[in-house]
């Protein structure tokens, strides 16, 4: 059986290789999670629509401490959730796509850790876990993807990026002209 302090030791290290954008070394991994205990952890990662989680991060340094389940649907129905999730000790979200609330929570009783992705996750009970003894944890957070993708959608639409490639796509041409960005600005 882990210890509380043990078990807190691994969580952080799950903490570290979930869904996120930074590649980490296993070999930090290791030492984290080198408890002597037998029986696995298990994880599930919820709600990876894309199939991107185990190729996200570097989850070998768990392989032989770790049961790792990955589930790309989604479950709306808090019953059928606790159903999914009784056998496991840490849940990985994705953002705000499965809420975690008291009622889940409370009927989760091995659940030790929740690691979500980004800084904050305001689907999850933070009190009901804190009360519960389950460490809520997050990835780091990098702002330079949201911004990018911004500007992407901006130039994209100030140059109707989408209608001429459809036109294209359907053996068309250059339909309209895009607008230029420089002198332009937004008023409210």
């Amino acid at each position: 059986m882990t210890s509380r302090r043990e078990f807190m030791s691994n969580a952080f290290g799950i903490a570290l290789v979930t869904v996120s954008a930074w590649r980490i070394r296993a070999g930090r991994v290791m030492q984290i999670f080198d408890v002597g205990t037998s029986e696995p952890m298990k994880i599930a990662i919820l709600d990876d629509y894309q199939n991107v989680a185990l190729k996200m991060a570097d989850w070998s340094a768990l392989s032989e401490r770790a049961e790792i389940t990955v589930f790309n649907d989604h479950v709306a129905d808090p019953c059928a959730l606790v159903d999914r999730l009784l056998p496991y000790d840490v849940v990985c979200v994705m953002r705000e796509r499965t809420p975690l609330p008291r009622e889940v929570l409370q009927r989760l009783p091995r659940l030790k850790l929740i690691a979500s992705t980004g800084s904050r996750n305001a689907s999850i009970d933070m009190e009901a876990a804190r009360e519960l003894g389950v460490t809520v944890n997050a990835t780091g957070y990098k702002p330079s993807p949201t911004i990018e993708l911004t500007w992407a959608l901006i130039l994209a639409s100030l140059r109707g990026i989408v209608h001429e490639n459809n036109s294209i796509r359907n053996r068309g041409w250059q339909k309209s002209l895009g607008q230029d960005l420089s002198g332009n600005s937004w008023e409210s």
